[in-house]
């Protein structure tokens, strides 16, 4: 039979060897394969910018806010572990070489050479940006809002902790293996996990009231869906002022209402502001409710003593923390933004724009900020940060810096053997335990004409199957092996892996842990 022919119910003597060539094809070409192969899609967001395209790095700030943002990044990396790995565009990144970065940083800060000379000399200078389109910078601020601990007729607009039904589901926890990341957020419904209330439910069907969860009521349903944009504010109440963070959330995708006004022609992108929005609704009660609950998307808070806490649980500084998407983002890094900030009188209004140019440290994230290159900047707190923030929407670049040489150029990482969703093996950057990656043990041990492979996985999964006929591998071409491979996968998925010839396979949780 030919090795890249899937094997036949009409010949069930062939599958054993069929089912086996394709498996040591499988082990074969992982443990001699050096560095994974790209995807033949994918597209790379991440350039290594040469020292000539570098800007000159002067701030338009003052030096103690990027010392303080800078600090409170340090606090983040002394509590995390070392071999901790982070996304940088494409590539991962350990803790210990981003701490050594920013320490190397925090010296220079300290010393005041913040210069492009100094910086080409002791860092590389990553941009990260999406391949077919400017990266994208807006700004989010802490609001001080009036609020009541105790709902009446003007405060009715409750502000929820996370209700006791709202569900967390670890997706890898369950199969690492078919999701190596991700989690779900829903609740139970007579035994079944269901997608979260929405905020139509939450808000217009009051699905939340049983709960009692309220910590605030506003009295401004504005406000309300505004705060959970923002995530988290200063609520003024009688007995002081308390400080409100983010909780959780229900797990809705997040849906611009922004970009529902300017699909209606209500507004242009070029008007699109949150003063705009305000305006609008102010003006039209009667389409409140249906614009805001098109956003799905709802927040739940909890009391905080300190803040506003950014994802990596600082303090956020005005004007130096960043909100991105941790998915191309390293957090708490060092970062040069570069965009353009607006220039506004004592009331708020525009009168014009002008460069932004400063260091900003990576402390945040956001359900609305997705992509590489897509920048939230922290304005600060108040209606100064809300004028601010609510008008900053322009094109920017982010700019990394990596300890030089952290990240050789051509160099690869530890490598694991994992299954894709298409069911073919891939080979993908993983975290290692030590020197190699234990997760990815390969072991041969030879019985006669019999061979026994076992594959260990920090995934915890353990296959032993027995083979004969290996030699006939190493005639293999790797696009035959691959395709048999194909089949293999396919095969264990169905089960289809008995035979008369004692071929053998088990699934077990012995899977090495680093």
């Amino acid at each position: 039979m030919c090795p890249g022919r899937k094997p036949s119910s009409a010949a069930p003597d062939m599958l054993p060897k069929i089912l086996s060539l394709a498996f040591a094809a499988l082990v074969l070409f992982a443990g001699c394969t050096p560095q994974p192969a790209p995807k033949p899609t994918a597209v790379s967001v991440l350039q290594r910018l040469p020292e000539e395209q570098l800007p000159d790095f002067s701030d338009d700030m003052d030096a103690a806010s990027l010392l303080t943002a800078a600090e409170r990044s340090m606090k983040f990396f002394d509590r995390v572990p070392a071999d901790r790995l982070y996304s940088l565009g494409e590539v991962q990144v350990r803790a210990d070489l981003l701490k050594s970065t920013l320490q190397r940083f925090l010296e220079l800060c300290r010393a005041q050479r913040l210069d492009r000379k100094t910086i080409a000399a002791a860092f590389d200078v990553f941009l990260v940006a999406p391949p077919d389109r400017p990266s994208l910078v807006t700004g989010y601020y802490e609001p001080i809002l009036e609020a009541r601990g105790r709902r009446d007729e003007t405060f009715r607009h409750p502000l929820y902790g996370v209700p006791p039904d709202l569900l967390t589901i670890d997706l890898p926890s369950f199969d690492p293996v078919k999701f190596p990341t991700g989690r779900l957020i829903g609740r139970l419904n007579e035994r079944k996990v269901v997608p979260y209330f929405t905020r139509a439910q939450i808000d217009g069907e009051k699905a939340l009231d049983r709960w009692g969860s309220e910590l605030a009521w506003l009295a401004d349903p504005v406000d309300a869906f505004f705060l959970h944009v923002q995530g988290s504010g200063m609520l003024r109440m009688p007995g002081g002022d308390r400080r409100i963070g983010y909780a959780g959330a229900n797990g809705r995708p997040y849906r611009s209402i922004g970009k529902v006004l300017i699909d209606r022609g209500v507004m242009t992108v070029d008007e699109m502001s949150m003063q705009a929005i305000r305006a609008y609704l102010g003006a039209h009660p009667e389409l409140m409710e249906e614009i805001l609950w098109h956003n799905e998307s709802y927040v739940f808070f909890q009391w905080v003593k300190e803040g506003p806490m950014g994802s990596i649980n600082v303090p956020l500084t005005a004007g130096r923390s960043i909100a991105t998407d941790p998915q191309f983002h390293p957090s708490g890094a060092p970062c040069f933004l570069e965009t353009q900030k607006p220039r506004l009188d004592e009331r708020g209004n525009v009168l014009g724009w002008e460069p932004l140019h400063r260091w900003v440290l990576n402390q945040d994230t956001g359900g609305a900020i997705k992509g590489p290159g897509r920048v939230d900047l922290f304005c600060g707190t108040g209606e100064q940060g809300e004028w601010q923030a609510g008008r900053l929407k322009h094109p920017g670049k982010l700019m990394i810096l990596i300890r030089k040489g952290g990240i050789p150029s051509g160099s690869s990482q530890p490598a694991v053997l994992r299954r894709t969703d298409a069911g073919l093996p891939e080979l993908r950057p993983q975290e290692t335990c030590g020197a190699s990656p234990r997760g990815a043990a390969i072991a041969w041990r030879s019985r006669r004409h019999w061979k026994r492979i076992r594959i260990s996985s920090k995934h915890r999964l353990s296959t032993m199957m027995a083979f004969r006929g290996s030699s006939s591998l190493r005639s293999m071409s790797e696009t035959d092996a691959r395709e048999v491979s194909r089949n293999i996968w396919a095969a264990l998925n169905r089960s289809v892996v008995s035979s008369p010839r004692s071929l053998t396979w088990r699934s077990n949780m012995e899977g090495s842990a680093c």
